[in-house]
């Protein structure tokens, strides 16, 4: 793959004289808050190092075509919900401890450790069993489909920057778009002295600027309504990156939105790119969208606040788009989904922090086209990888019993919370027994849920006293949500497409 930084582009983004003047009134205008008092903790704002950084190139909507691969098979692994903390902003202290046991189960403190052992098997492969030889060679790209921090920490945001270009440094092109968590969040906070200190978050504009290399640069067109844009990987696949997060109005009302939609706007972005790339591609292009937000509903009673709120109006401008897979987050869950009236697919990729810490693979397949001159796609096949932490701690030496014995630890520690969540809610209704019962077959159904695997043995979840228990009882989502766990008949970790 060739490795890119669009050396011959670079021209565009020095610096004018207009901009030297725009910047030095920014700078007075900073100096100025900072002598008012009105740069607060935990607002959207860079230190003078950072901000002489990130503020030395425009942000244009660009619309040079570069094709980022002269390859004929391309591989994408697609990661999501990644939920990193910078190291520098925890501590193994009390403050921090009751963070993580408010939580979902994503497995924070080891979040360092995670995203070194995918990186580390993208590098050198890994021993798990789930793993084809062939995957010991670094994939071509890696998709980011948002949440890429904890609460949109302007420190995590830099060593996330640094870690992408490490994965690049092994010949892996990295993509990224926002989720709900990125931008704009007031509770973005350091833990590491024992106490909770609201620190710097992350506007939009800054965004992209730290992720610069990876996507914005190397659009062909980006969206001037939101941080989407598109990239050329061949010359006949293309790859739209979808920014479906509402973070404008978040330090007004002083939470992270969680709902995402599609703005306007970026519909119509949207639709002008499908006709440069209908004249770009001569009518032979295969395309690939990815957002945080679902495009498809994926849970009878988990829709709201996951699905965009305009999804309907969305996916038709998918389809006119060309496009019939989607790769989506947000809500944790391995899942495949489809509209089957609109031949549209949604892949939901579970949390890379939360059991069982599972990221997909994608390996497009390019075949000559005999009526043509130039390729056509002709088929996908995705499949799903589990991290290999404990591979990783045995190369790094590391003497710690949960990263030796990772699946298991993560495992048990998914279905104690799972257990956790539950079990107070049912102290005045039902007995120890019958408590016990019940969360065992939540926690065995959320852990298949999660992973994508459905529909294993479902019969003895069916007969079991905890499942009868639960069909009984009056206790309203919790039902629905147990029952909603049984609808799906396939599992959701792989999938085979003909494209053309």
């Amino acid at each position: 793959m060739t490795h890119r930084r669009n050396k011959s582009n670079i021209n565009k983004f020095k610096i004018n004289k207009r901009w030297l003047v725009a910047i030095s009134v920014l700078a007075l205008f900073i100096l100025a808050l900072i002598i008012l008092g009105f740069t607060n903790q935990g607002s959207a704002r860079f230190d003078d190092e950072v901000l002489t950084s990130v503020m030395s190139i425009e942000s244009p909507v660009l619309s040079d075509v570069e094709t980022q691969t002269s390859k004929s098979d391309v591989s994408i692994q697609v990661a999501s919900d990644i939920h990193h903390l910078s190291p520098s902003l925890r501590n193994e202290n009390a403050v921090f401890q009751t963070f993580l046991d408010s939580g979902d189960g994503k497995l924070l403190a080891y979040s360092t450790e995670i995203l070194e052992a995918m990186r580390d098997m993208m590098q050198i492969g890994s021993s798990d069993v789930l793993l084809a030889p062939e995957a010991t060679q670094a994939p071509d790209v890696l998709l980011i489909t948002g949440d890429l921090t904890t609460n949109g920490e302007l420190e995590t945001h830099l060593w996330l920057k640094d870690y992408f270009e490490s994965i690049e440094a092994i010949g892996t092109e990295v993509f990224v778009i926002p989720g709900n968590h990125d931008i704009n969040n007031p509770y973005a906070t350091d833990f590491s002295s024992g106490s909770q200190r609201r620190v710097d978050s992350v506007s939009a504009d800054a965004f992209q600027k730290i992720y610069r290399d990876f996507g914005y640069e190397q659009a062909f067109s980006r969206d001037p309504a939101s941080l989407s844009y598109a990239v050329r990987l061949t010359d006949s696949l293309y790859v739209l990156m979808l920014d479906t997060a509402k973070y404008e109005d978040n330090f007004t009302l002083g939470y992270p939105v969680m709902e995402g939609a599609l703005r306007p706007e970026t519909l119509t972005w949207i639709s002008e790119v499908r006709e440069q790339i209908k004249a770009e591609s001569a009518g032979n292009a295969n395309i690939i969208t990815a957002s945080h937000h679902n495009m498809i509903a994926h849970s009878p009673v988990h829709s709201e606040g996951f699905v965009v709120d305009n999804a309907t109006e969305s996916v038709e401008v998918l389809n006119a788009l060309g496009t019939t897979l989607n790769f989506s987050g947000h809500i944790h869950i391995q899942d495949i989904v489809e509209d089957e009236a609109a031949h549209f697919k949604d892949i939901a990729t579970g949390s890379l922090l939360q059991y069982p810490q599972t990221f997909g693979v994608l390996n497009i397949t390019e075949s000559s086209n005999v009526s043509s001159s130039s390729s056509a796609l002709t088929s996908l096949t995705y499949e799903t990888h589990w991290v290999d932490v404990e591979a990783y701690a045995k190369r790094m030496e590391i003497k710690n019993p949960d990263l030796l014995h990772f699946k298991s630890y993560a495992e048990a520690t998914f279905k104690a919370q799972s257990s956790a969540m539950i079990g107070d809610r049912l102290d005045e209704m039902y007995t120890t027994t019958e408590i016990q019962a019940m969360s065992e077959v939540l926690a065995e159904l959320n852990s298949r849920y999660f992973a994508g695997m459905d529909s294993q043995d479902k019969e003895t979840i069916l007969t079991s006293e905890g499942y009868k228990l639960w069909n009984d009882s009056e206790l309203g989502f919790f039902k629905l949500y147990v029952q909603s766990m049984l609808l799906d008949e396939a599992d959701d970790n792989y999938l085979y497409l003909e494209l053309n």
